[in-house]
């Protein structure tokens, strides 16, 4: 399971690939630790999520910042903020994750770039592949295509 790896007192990536910060968890950390144990490649699979944390914070550069009131989004509800306000999505080219920042609002979540690219790491690496957590949340089948 490669999210839920969020810090719960901090605006912090759920989902990453790789982390941007000494203190963050990451995908590429948990498959490397995996293979250190001894599991194969071959029998490892990476989590997306379809799916998104959300919490409220103070700051203007929230991300690994304190932050309250978290929450959980659908990503068919990202994606209507998305669409409302497209300017609010960020990507962290580090942790190879996106999110969203509106005033005080920060997201969390998974997209079609970051599954993409997760799917490329784990065909990179021989990984058994890719699957996904609640795939009611990502109706329009964006997400299922990145996959692909």
């Amino acid at each position: 399971m490669t999210y839920d790896m969020q810090q719960s007192d901090t605006a912090s990536h759920h989902s990453a690939l790789f982390a941007s910060h000494p203190s963050a968890l990451s995908a590429d950390a948990c498959v490397k630790a995996y293979i250190n144990a001894g599991i194969p490649a071959g029998k490892i699979m990476l989590g997306v999520a379809f799916y998104g944390h959300r919490w409220v914070t103070t700051y203007a550069a929230p991300l690994y910042q304190p932050a309250a009131k978290r929450d959980t989004l659908s990503y068919a509800a990202i994606s209507k903020l998305i669409t409302k306000t497209p300017d609010a999505v960020k990507y962290d080219d580090e942790a190879q994750a996106p999110y969203f920042l509106n005033d005080k609002v920060f997201i969390s979540y998974d997209d079609e770039r970051s599954i993409a690219q997760k799917g490329a790491y784990a065909k990179e690496r021989g990984l058994m592949g890719l699957f996904a957590w609640e795939y009611g949340s990502g109706s329009t089948g964006a997400l299922v295509d990145a996959m692909r």
